[in-house]
């Protein structure tokens, strides 16, 4: 079993697809495809991130992504105490040996 983050939904997603880190570079048929082809199965899980203070949202989003593409996302969203972030769930099973 493998969890990965959701990259086809949720404001973590667009994030990743926007980032400049490589990640975002990424694309999700091609992971999708590649767990397929391994016999596993894939689940999502829809989450959110949330946060009681605005100064720690910021924090770990300057974590996760530069400081440039935070500052822009907080800047276009500058209520918010979160985001939404999806979970892919890969699970392949082994065949039983012997």
């Amino acid at each position: 079993m493998v969890v990965d983050n959701d990259r086809d939904a949720g404001e973590f997603a667009e994030l990743l697809a926007a980032s400049d880190t490589g990640l975002g570079a990424l694309d999700p048929a091609v992971t999708q495809a590649w767990w397929a082809g391994a016999g596993a199965s894939r689940s999502t899980v829809t989450s959110a991130w949330r946060f009681a203070r605005r100064a720690d949202f910021e924090a770990v989003l300057g974590i996760e992504f530069t400081a440039a593409l935070a500052a822009d996302w907080l800047r276009r969203h500058p209520d918010r105490l979160g985001l939404s972030y999806g979970y892919a769930i890969y699970c392949a099973r082994r065949a039983a040996s012997g």
